[in-house]
């Protein structure tokens, strides 16, 4: 049974008219402890960071070394969980998508006009603190 105080996270992954999208985002029931609150604040500030980092002629590695300097900073980069975002399109999580628009620090990828990309930093702190956010983006020039 969810109980105040508790954290929770949503995730959702509909397709839509055969394009794969997601939203995901971290919840607190009814109130949040002050250490949750410092981290999920801190991920804010690297999902933000993130967004504006995504426009043509960024590198993908380059995005996840400046947000891994950001973890750093605050001694959270051990608990991040994955890339900070992926591709998106006609192929879904669940068959597949193209590993070359991974925002990971060894993808060399060139982000271009027209590309949907997530930015999706996550933190899992093991006593019990998942933060995440997640948007999907179009590059624009």
């Amino acid at each position: 049974m969810v109980q105040s105080g508790d954290i929770l996270s949503l995730n959702t992954f509909p397709m839509i008219f055969g394009y794969y999208t997601a939203l995901e985002r971290t919840l607190f029931c009814d109130s949040v402890d002050d250490a949750s609150l410092d981290v999920w604040e801190k991920n804010v500030a690297v999902h933000r960071r993130g967004l504006k980092l995504m426009k043509p002629g960024a590198r993908c590695m380059d995005i996840a070394i400046e947000l891994n300097e950001m973890y750093r900073e605050w001694d959270l980069l051990k608990y991040r969980s994955f890339g900070y975002g992926h591709s998106f399109g006609v192929l879904s999580h669940y068959y597949g998508r193209e590993a070359g628009v991974e925002l990971r620090e060894d993808i060399d990828t060139v982000l271009k006009p027209g590309m949907v990309v997530s930015m999706e930093p996550m933190v899992m702190i093991p006593e019990g603190c998942p933060a995440r956010a997640a948007t999907e983006s179009m590059i624009s020039s």
